[in-house]
């Protein structure tokens, strides 16, 4: 979350033309920051300041959401044992997953670092910086992986097994918290763990990334725990 306008308060004259030459001298901070839009930098008066400190204010829920998908079994008529809670938080450095359950209670968490596949041993992971990552599936696959492990990780922990009788789990929710650049509550641009993917090839997956993190979970997990 950020911003391309700046305004910057200081008493001297020179602050601020020292400060202005410093940004453009960076063309990088100043290319990144118009992700938000075109980039301005001017000079503020102290008594433009809020006397309140303020907050950045939450958006409403927007439809098409990613809530209330069952994981194991397809019945609704089977009783439901647990109700789970995802959360997936991603840098440049790794993967950080947790799942709570409906009273907020820990049920699990799981971090790795990012990877691929051995070249030799396809069972085998071989950790990386993500930027040598050139498509974009393999950032999701290792953001699918986490996700599959912490949840398989939080329904042994609630004792909860998958039987005939439908799902005995249901997915009620799905965080993601990323370190990259994100504007109306959706990432712009790419995040710095993507930087090695081609950008128009990416757009489609990024712009909805947590359905494509939901899309990877759903497809895999009825196989997975069966295994």
């Amino acid at each position: 979350v950020g911003t391309s306008r700046l305004r910057l308060v200081t008493k001297c004259d020179e602050t601020f033309e020292r400060l202005k030459a410093d940004f453009d001298a960076q063309p990088k901070v100043t290319s990144h920051l118009e992700q938000y839009g075109e980039f301005s930098l001017t000079r503020a008066l102290p008594e433009d300041v809020p006397a309140e400190l303020r907050a950045m204010p939450f958006l409403s829920a927007r439809g098409g959401g990613v809530a209330d998908e069952p994981l194991l079994g397809t019945n609704e008529a089977a009783p439901l044992k647990k109700r789970l809670y995802l959360g997936v938080d991603y840098g440049r450095s790794d993967v950080k997953c947790a799942v709570v359950d409906e009273s907020g209670m820990e049920l699990s968490t799981y971090v790795t670092r990012w990877w691929r596949p051995a070249e030799q041993v396809a069972e085998e992971r071989e950790y990386l910086d993500p930027a040598i990552l050139t498509s974009i599936d393999e950032p999701l696959r290792c953001l699918g992986e986490a996700a599959l492990e912490v949840i398989r990780l939080a329904l042994d922990a609630a004792g909860t097994e998958v039987g005939a009788d439908g799902a005995a789990a249901r997915l009620c929710g799905l965080g993601l918290s990323a370190a990259g650049c994100v504007r109306d509550g959706r990432l712009c641009g790419l995040p710095p763990a993507f930087g090695g993917c081609d950008p128009s090839a990416s757009a489609g997956v990024l712009d909805r990334l947590e359905h494509s993190v939901l899309g990877y979970v759903v497809k895999h997990l009825p196989e997975r725990l069966r295994a």
